[in-house]
């Protein structure tokens, strides 16, 4: 379970711990990031279904702009490269590389190819 950046209280010692927000993601999944890195440091992530957040519109980008679209690719494939085993990951990025980029006609997959490459 991750928390969204949106929703997300931490204590001050252990987010300077893990070493914070990482910069490689520039926006989206550095969130998912921070929870990886908060298990793998032995802390919990807790999700508290009492709570009520509002978070009524996306600041960051529009929505359906390219550029956030590329964002989401790119940052999906570097959270799989930073945090999963190998066996994982090859068999991740096989199924994506093919299914989403090989598969699809050059138009169709500018995107995802920039964002493959960028990652």
């Amino acid at each position: 379970m991750a928390v969204t950046g949106s929703a997300l209280l931490i204590e001050a010692a252990a987010f300077a711990e893990i070493g914070g927000w990482s910069e490689v993601y520039d926006y989206y999944f550095e969130d998912i990031d921070l929870a990886i890195k908060t298990w793998k440091r032995g802390r919990e992530v807790l999700h508290v279904p009492d709570s009520v957040i509002f978070h009524r519109v996306s600041a960051t980008m529009t929505v359906g702009a390219e550029r956030k679209f590329f964002y989401f690719w790119r940052n999906r494939l570097l959270l799989a490269g930073i945090h999963w085993p190998l066996g994982m990951l090859l068999a991740v990025l096989q199924r994506a590389i093919v299914a989403e980029v090989i598969r699809r006609p050059w138009r169709d997959s500018q995107l995802q190819r920039r964002a493959l490459f960028g990652a």
